[in-house]
């Protein structure tokens, strides 16, 4: 395990294959994992499942936010538009 302090949600959706960042949540959610910033903006997913970045972006010029977290949002946008319901659309947790 990585000693940094969480700073996003992960969790997954199996049967669509998709896994969520989101922001951190305050309470312990079943079936998500806390993950610190360097691991959420470098995580990657396996061949055929897709990544949604629900993070809202760092404030410009924090220095946050920019190269790999940048290459996670670019991949969490889907190439051809597809209704929430065909990703498996999962809410964001609730703050």
């Amino acid at each position: 395990m990585c000693g940094a302090s969480a700073a996003a949600t992960l969790y997954y959706d199996y049967e669509a294959r998709t896994a969520w960042l989101d922001s951190m949540s305050p309470e312990t959610v079943p079936g998500t994992w806390a993950v610190c910033a360097r691991h959420a903006d470098t995580l990657r997913v396996p061949s055929g499942w897709r990544l949604i970045d629900q993070r809202p972006p760092a404030p410009v010029g924090t220095g946050v936010g920019t190269g790999a977290a940048m290459s996670a949002r670019a991949r969490s946008i889907p190439s051809v538009p597809m209704a929430r319901s065909e990703l498996g659309y999962r809410p964001p947790l609730a703050v």
